[in-house]
């Protein structure tokens, strides 16, 4: 089980640009095998051909292990308006692959 919550944003813009939601996951209530993790943002309005990322930032600084969150992914572009932003740096350099890998996401409307 990791250490810490999983903090999940909605943003619009780039990924760093404007915060519209966030939420967040105790680490006891995540699942510890792979399976979609519903995650409820506050309805939103963003328009058709908007730019929104979800975005798990980084573990806070006091993090002492290495044992986190996983995030599913497949090969090959999915999706073509989509993208594959991911940092390994804590977000200090952010990279795009978007013809190599889509994250794995669903949406519902209600």
């Amino acid at each position: 089980m990791p250490e810490f919550d999983l903090v999940v944003e909605l943003r619009t813009g780039e990924p760093q640009g404007t915060l519209l939601d966030t939420v967040i996951i105790d680490n006891t209530s995540a699942p510890s095998s792979w399976t979609w993790l519903e995650i409820d943002f506050e309805d939103q309005y963003v328009g058709i051909g908007s730019d929104v990322f979800i975005i798990v930032p980084p573990a806070f600084s006091g993090v002492t292990t290495s044992f986190g969150y996983k995030w599913g992914y497949t090969f090959g572009n999915q999706y073509n308006e989509g993208s594959f932003w991911f940092t390994r740096d804590g977000g200090s350099l952010l990279r795009d692959l978007p013809t190599m890998y889509e994250f794995m996401f669903k949406t519902y409307g209600y």
